[in-house]
């Protein structure tokens, strides 16, 4: 048999993935660390016993809570990950220093709300991290501490970690339990919304960005005001929804109160490779649906320009350095607070070489809802 060749080149995407993927784990660790990062958890995996605990890809009916503390090797640099191996190094390994569990959400609350009294008043937002496709427990964890690292958050973030079977070539059963998880997705929202938060902003990636629409679409058709008047936007990093998809998701959304921003790249070939499996239909994270998404009210940045290191192209907003910076300069959220509907802007920041790598804005043309 032979096979056709763009068939056989999505083959071979998939095989390199399966060649590279790692299983990280949680590696524990009680000596002295330099700093640390705690993380709040939310999840829909089955848990798995050890030291410290840790959640499986299998799906589990009990939504589960905890705390994490990570610790930050001093040898970090922004957009790098190092995993600790056989023997751990806090030196430049990220490694577990601290957990606990919750019984229900109302332990999880009390947690989160320690965390926000400690900060001023109008800085009391919660950041949800929504991971993507592919990526366990572990690592899902670990990047939520690089990421609060890198972008200097003082803000409490958690980590939503829905059970991916953290393999590339289940990519329907990730899929799946994507919509396995809508409910409890929900669930954690709502608990969110009960909490001391001024405002819960969602950040997901790839997949993950389907769940946190799949969530809010299902608040919207329950009728829960309460709870969307308490999220102040969704940043989408790549999100692999098909486009048709993503226009009934967003329909009944308030886009006059609540932003909806995402990343997109021309770069990115896991999304090439998502619309190939779905016969060739356009994803919202394909920086060719600028227009479409900017005629829905949505905000689009694309990040062509900005490399993550990897083969796939997938991964900038938590690899590229540079992208970090920009972020956390602050100069992406001045040009979008300064622009106007419909406008085009573009900002820079200059890489290791001194060449300036620009990142596109795209206002929507307008916003009727």
């Amino acid at each position: 048999m032979v096979l056709q060749p763009r068939l056989f080149r999505a083959i071979a995407v998939v095989l390199l993935l399966a060649g590279c993927a790692g299983k990280p784990v949680l590696t524990p660790y009680e000596g002295a660390v330099s700093r640390v990062q705690p993380i709040l958890v939310a999840t829909s995996r089955a848990p798995i016993p050890g030291n410290p605990p840790s959640f499986g890809s299998e799906r589990s009916d009990v939504l589960h809570f905890a705390e994490y503390s990570i610790s930050i090797p001093p040898e970090h640099q922004p957009g790098d990950l190092t995993l600790p191996s056989s023997h751990p190094n806090p030196e430049t390994d990220f490694l577990a220093v601290g957990h606990r569990a919750f019984d229900g959400a109302p332990g999880f609350i009390a947690a989160l709300n320690r965390q926000l009294e400690a900060l001023p008043a109008g800085e009391r937002d919660v950041l949800v991290m929504v991971p993507g496709y592919n990526n366990g427990f572990p690592v899902s964890l670990l990047r939520a501490a690089q990421l609060r690292e890198d972008y200097g958050l003082t803000r409490p973030l958690m980590v939503f970690s829905w059970p991916s079977a953290e393999r590339p070539t289940h990519y329907v059963y990730d899929r799946d339990s994507v919509l396995f998880a809508r409910d409890e997705f929900v669930e954690t929202l709502q608990a969110l919304a009960r909490s001391k938060a001024s405002s819960i902003t969602i950040l997901a990636h790839s997949m993950g960005a389907l769940l946190t629409m799949e969530g809010l679409d299902r608040l919207r058709d329950r009728g829960d005001r309460a709870t969307l008047a308490r999220i102040r936007g969704a940043i989408l990093a790549e999100p692999d929804i098909d486009i048709d998809v993503f226009r009934t998701q967003i329909a009944g959304l308030d886009l006059t109160r609540m932003g909806i921003l995402v990343t997109a790249s021309h770069r990115d070939r896991a999304l090439k490779l998502s619309s190939f499996i779905a016969g060739g239909h356009p994803r919202a994270g394909d920086a060719g649906s600028v227009e479409e998404l900017r005629r829905l009210g949505v905000i689009v940045v694309d990040v062509s320009e900005f490399d993550d290191g990897t083969r796939l192209g997938h991964a900038a907003f938590q690899q590229s350095p540079e992208l970090l910076q920009l972020v956390g300069s602050g100069e992406l959220t001045r040009a979008l607070d300064t622009a106007s509907a419909g406008d085009d802007f573009v900002v820079g920041v200059l890489d290791a070489v001194g060449s300036m790598v620009m990142a596109v804005g795209y206002l929507p043309y307008e916003i009727t809802r």
